[in-house]
């Protein structure tokens, strides 16, 4: 994984990955792509819960078997 740091260049502050100055096209590129990340681990972590609660009977005192293609309907709910 990566570093960000900050840092002084010429021109004025600079954020660095690695050291390594980045174009402002990259700094945009570098907060979409984890904003994008966040995104997708945000609907994995929603139809993991979905799909737990289905596991648990109402009354929480036991796990039940939900079918297969239930779990994938929960899960291409969540999918792109």
């Amino acid at each position: 994984m990566s570093e960000f740091t900050q840092g002084v260049s010429s021109d004025g502050a600079a954020i660095l990955r690695d050291g390594s100055p980045l174009t402002i096209e990259q700094v945009i590129t570098a907060l979409y792509r984890a904003e994008a990340v966040a995104k997708n681990g945000h609907k994995k972590l929603d139809a993991f819960n979905e799909i737990n609660a289905l596991c648990w009977n109402a009354k929480g005192s036991g796990k039940t078997e939900i079918p297969v293609n239930q779990v994938l309907a929960i899960l291409e709910n969540y999918c792109d």
